[in-house]
């Protein structure tokens, strides 16, 4: 199972994440795998948008793998 979790910046300066669902996946021993995603980061009248740092984490079962920050202004 292969999830990301994107913690966005609140009012405040409050960060909370959510996480989404991505692929189902089964891999042999060793076996490797390739995968990209695009996410539009556009205000919705659900979820509002605030400059400063976001963080993305690509979670692999459960368990963090990797993570990215950047800077929205």
């Amino acid at each position: 199972m292969v999830d990301y979790a994107v913690h966005y910046v609140r009012k405040a300066d409050k960060v909370s994440a959510k996480v989404f669902k991505w692929k189902t996946i089964e891999l042999a021993a060793a076996e490797e795998i390739e995968l990209t995603k695009k996410r539009n980061m556009e205000q919705t009248s659900l979820r509002a948008l605030y400059p400063g740092t976001h963080l993305v984490e690509l979670k692999t079962n459960g368990i963090r793998m990797a993570n990215l920050e950047y800077e929205l202004r």
